[in-house]
């Protein structure tokens, strides 16, 4: 299900000295498996999300 990538990523010293300052910030943890998304639903996302940033007037 996870890629060498990601349980490489675990170990390195960047994520687990983030994981080990956010500790107390965490009741539970859980693994969501999803698919990858199609490149032109993700832009459609980028640009709402990048739209709700913007200052309304």
């Amino acid at each position: 299900m996870y890629s060498t990538a990601y349980w490489s990523h675990l170990k390195m010293f960047h994520f687990l000295k983030y994981k080990t300052n956010t500790l107390h910030m965490v009741k539970s943890l859980a693994s969501i498996d999803m698919k990858a998304m199609d490149g032109e639903s993700r832009a459609k996302l980028v640009v709402k999300i990048n739209l709700q940033d913007q200052p309304h007037f």
